[in-house]
């Protein structure tokens, strides 16, 4: 399993991007509701406010400049991947802290070669797709080396 040639290719999924869609939308609710709970002056509650909204701006525009750019992601068994874009090419990337793969889930966080980050959210299961089970595999490696 140690040849660089062995990866498996994971497909980018709109249903998988709604899901990290809605769940981001809730969660920067969920922020709002816990700042304005806070026991705090006003002007301190709407600072928090205007604070977490800004960076949680910045953050949706990575992950959806991060969308727009991705149609696959190719995992190696050399710990390297490549981002397939949105005109077909693979640009080299790396994983980045926050990558995690479970039996049936997996958030991928990647730097591509010219620094932008992103990350893409994937749905598999071992028993019908053979590119999960490879990435299953590679991802045990991965996960020993770090």
């Amino acid at each position: 399993m140690s040849s660089p040639t062995y990866s498996s290719y994971l497909q980018a999924d709109d249903w998988s991007r709604i899901i990290v869609t809605i769940s981001g939308q809730l969660l920067v609710f969920i922020g709002f509701v816990i700042i304005l709970t806070l026991d705090l002056s006003a002007a301190l509650r709407a600072i928090g406010c205007i604070v977490w909204w800004l960076w949680a701006h910045i953050e949706w525009v990575r992950i959806e400049r991060g969308f727009a750019n991705c149609r696959a992601i190719r995992v190696n068994s050399d710990r390297s991947i490549e981002v397939l874009n949105s005109e077909m090419e693979y640009i080299p990337s790396r994983l980045v802290g926050g990558s995690t793969v479970l039996p049936n889930m997996a958030w991928i966080r990647y730097e591509t070669s010219n620094g932008s980050r992103a990350a893409e959210f994937f749905v598999g299961d071992c028993r019908s797709s053979s590119e999960w089970r490879r990435l299953q595999v590679i991802w045990r490696h991965v996960g020993a080396g770090h």
